[in-house]
């Protein structure tokens, strides 16, 4: 059996920043979709990504912007779809012992209370949203 934390040195820490830089460059080319996703989300139809940043239509002339936010109803309508129940959490004991079934309660309680105590409803909600949007 090997001992614990024998081959992680600096070769891992440098295979991990190399799969971070890997990762970081897959996914830099699909941020302007997301930065022009959310922003349609939020009410700003009028933009556009240009390069590095979002950058904003202005009306000129006395003129005013429409905006029809057609997508705010659809991706909240989807978010409410897919949190309208609860996650349920099932514990299993080990063995047919008493104990470990009590103990397979207590934590079905600890899990439940967990869930309220640090408000996972509201970061599963705000997961979600970033998901669908």
């Amino acid at each position: 059996m090997a001992e614990p934390g024998v081959g992680y040195g600096i070769d891992a820490v440098a295979d991990l920043q190399g799969l971070h830089r890997q990762a970081k460059g897959a996914r830099s080319r699909y941020v302007g979709d997301w930065l022009l996703n959310v922003n349609y989300f939020a009410g700003y139809q009028w933009c556009y990504y240009g390069g590095s940043r979002i950058n904003l239509l202005r009306a000129t002339n006395g003129r005013e912007l429409v905006v029809d936010n057609r997508i705010m109803p659809v991706v909240t309508h989807r978010v409410a779809r897919k949190v309208k129940n609860r996650p349920q959490f099932d514990t299993v004991p080990y063995n047919e012992d008493d104990a470990a079934v009590e103990s397979a309660r207590i934590e079905q309680r600890v899990l439940n209370l967990d869930w309220d105590e640090l408000d996972l409803q509201q970061k599963l909600l705000d997961a979600v949203l970033w998901a669908d949007v």
